[in-house]
């Protein structure tokens, strides 16, 4: 998805999807914007079973088209997802 994509499904400013989609970290963004792009990428923070069972299936060939810091982000949430059970809080709840 572009940040266009992103920008229109989560209702949030083009230059606010691009400056999120640089971050390493999101602990400085409010936790109703996090929301709002996550779902907008079709993620749902607070459903983590269902990202532990997408990511299990999935090939991740998007991957290929990711910044080094996507990357890095990417691997720590794969990492933190497969090592919770599903039943599990989201992360900071």
């Amino acid at each position: 998805m572009s940040n266009l994509d992103i920008a229109q499904k989560s209702g949030l400013s083009r230059a606010t999807v691009d400056r999120i989609s640089q971050l390493d970290r999101w602990d400085s963004l409010r936790v109703g914007t996090v929301q709002r792009f996550s779902i907008a990428c079709g993620v749902d923070l607070l459903r983590p079973g269902d990202q532990k069972k997408f990511i299990a299936r999935s090939r991740l060939d998007y991957m290929d088209r990711t910044s080094p810091a996507q990357r890095r982000m990417m691997k720590r949430i794969i990492s933190d997802l497969k090592s919770r059970p599903a039943w599990h809080a989201p992360i900071g709840y």
